[in-house]
């Protein structure tokens, strides 16, 4: 389609599987998918607009000088409570979800910060319940999110403090060709993709974790495959296994 912006990953390949991937990925990546005998388009279904403006900032500012309870779900939330940290060096204890986000807590923050992690916000709001003994937690976030972690929380008699630092922008486009699988890493991306097409009836779907599984879920019957861990490595790494017949769970 004239105008699409997209990634090229590989030369088509008739006896190749065919994969699309809904988010950018690293070149080691790429080359690990590659490698396994796959070829893989890269389409972004969503955009990442990050907030700015005095009053944020001196929120967040504020919050770098107090000792606080924090939590993050999200990579783009880590990354843009971190442009305001300058000098400061945060006496803040931290909760959030594993793997990319909590590598990103660690660069920006520091290790020893992060208190408990899990694999998704239900699963953190526990950790929190368990561990924190905290009457508020300030939970840094987009403007879209679900609402299982506040209302854990909540229903635990601890305060939220919500502050949106970034928001989603859904990008629909229109997609032509014929995939043997699709993966996707935010039920977000998934309404984007659902706006504008539909599933072919041999399309394997992949999600990053069971909140993304349900999306995909509510727009088509076809078999969806759940990461154990929310990481695109997990994800591309079980496509791969998928389609050189290894053993995967359905």
């Amino acid at each position: 389609m004239a105008g699409r912006a997209y990634w090229m990953v590989s030369e088509m390949d008739k006896n190749k599987a065919q994969i699309l991937c809904t988010v950018p990925v690293g070149q080691s990546l790429i080359d690990k998918v590659n490698a396994g005998g796959i070829d893989m388009d890269i389409i972004p279904f969503i955009s990442i607009r990050t907030f700015s403006g005095k009053s944020l900032e001196s929120e967040i500012v504020s919050l770098y000088q107090e000792a606080a309870n924090i939590v993050f779900t999200s990579n783009n939330a880590v990354k843009a409570v971190a442009a305001y940290k300058d000098k400061y060096d945060p006496q803040w204890e931290i909760y959030c979800i594993g793997h990319a986000t909590q590598k990103t807590v660690s660069e920006n923050f520091g290790a020893e910060k992060i208190k408990a992690t899990a694999d998704n916000a239900s699963e953190l709001a526990d950790q929190i319940i368990k561990k924190a003994g905290a009457k508020e937690i300030v939970f840094f976030c987009g403007d879209i999110h679900r609402d299982e972690l506040p209302a854990k929380l909540k229903g635990a008699g601890i305060g939220v403090r919500e502050i949106i630092v970034y928001k989603t922008i859904i990008t629909p486009q229109e997609v032509s060709k014929k995939y043997d699988a699709i993966l996707f890493f935010s039920p977000s991306a998934v309404n984007s993709f659902f706006e504008v097409n539909t599933a072919d009836e041999k399309t394997i779907f992949f999600a990053i974790g069971n909140t993304t599984a349900s999306a995909i879920s509510e727009k088509t019957s076809n078999i969806v495959v759940v990461s154990d861990k929310p990481a695109k490595e997990e994800l591309l790494e079980l496509a791969i296994k998928y389609f050189q017949n290894k053993t995967v769970n359905v």
